[in-house]
């Protein structure tokens, strides 16, 4: 029997450097985002997908999330990366190995 694995999508930054949020911004045509997911689901490695992000951006992503992905949790991160991280192990709770893109 293999491991249930998670991705965990951290995307709650501020884009501070960037100006902008890249999270939603186009890129080839769709969200910066939907690069991440379509590449957690082409992997096959994956049972599910936690998207972390900012509070305030909770309804977009997963506006984003369910147009791409099935059984995506999208929850609220931190004012840090390690408690984005924190907040994505918390989702994740039965997996039993966690992968953690940092999408910074």
């Amino acid at each position: 029997m293999s491991a249930t694995a998670t991705l965990a999508i951290l995307a709650a930054g501020s884009s501070s450097r960037a100006g902008f949020d890249k999270v939603g911004a186009d890129l080839g045509g769709q969200p910066v985002l939907a690069w991440s997911l379509a590449a957690g689901l082409a992997s096959r490695a994956f049972d599910r997908i936690v998207v972390v992000t900012r509070a305030d951006r909770i309804d977009a992503v997963r506006a984003i999330v369910r147009q791409r992905a099935v059984d995506t949790i999208v929850v609220a991160g931190g004012d840090t990366r390690t408690a984005s991280s924190w907040a994505a192990l918390d989702a994740a709770t039965d997996a039993e190995v966690i992968a953690i893109h940092d999408s910074a």
